[in-house]
């Protein structure tokens, strides 16, 4: 963590990431693996991301095309808008 960056400032970063990583961690996901995430928002960001660099295919799941590029840009391989 950058010493420029308060404790209050870390905490959400902290949470969202320990709980999506070992989400991942505990799936058994595999490099080559198709790992879905389903939302890009607050854990959804960083489920893509850390997917992608674990080496697993991402395939991220949302309700509009409004975060397709966002989706792509953080590593997802394929975006596909849900009901």
């Amino acid at each position: 963590m950058p010493d420029t960056l308060s404790d209050t400032e870390a905490a959400p970063l902290l949470c969202a990431g320990i709980t999506t990583y070992n989400a991942l961690r505990h799936s058994d996901a595999m490099p080559g693996d198709l790992v879905a995430v389903l939302g890009i928002g607050g854990l959804g960001h960083l489920g893509i991301q850390f997917a992608n660099k674990l080496g697993c295919k991402v395939a991220a799941i949302g309700r509009g095309s409004e975060n397709a590029a966002v989706a792509k840009k953080l590593g997802a391989n394929v975006y596909n808008i849900s009901g």
